[in-house]
């Protein structure tokens, strides 16, 4: 019971960071930080949803998984939609970071002269 609990409470308080990190990178018009942030709420809500769907198991025991897969092979194939996103996202992240640290170094460079 406490283990589910701090679960949930982990769970939300993760969503919500994400959230203010979302708001707070779109208020600072820092857009390698909001693809970050919205790419990870898209992964966090998908496992969210996917973990709890037991009505998708249900419709795979009556007609099969697609593509003639094996229960095993589907799982393993939608356990990597997450880290895709989670790839992609942490791509953006340092893009815009680079990107961040150039022209602020081409600023301080530029006040130099």
């Amino acid at each position: 019971m406490l283990l589910e609990f701090v679960n949930v409470l982990i769970l939300v308080a993760t969503v919500v960071l994400l959230i203010v990190g979302l708001i707070i990178s779109r208020k600072l018009s820092f857009t390698g930080g909001f693809y970050f942030f919205l790419l990870l709420l898209i992964s966090e809500l998908y496992q969210i949803t996917f973990a709890t769907s037991i009505t998708i198991m249900r419709y795979f025991q009556e007609h099969g998984p697609p593509m003639g897969m094996t229960m095993g092979e589907y799982v393993m194939w939608t356990s990597y939609i997450p880290r895709v996103l989670e790839l992609i996202a942490f791509t953006f992240l340092v893009v815009g970071l680079f990107k961040l640290w150039k022209s602020s170094t081409s600023n301080t460079k530029e006040m130099s002269h």
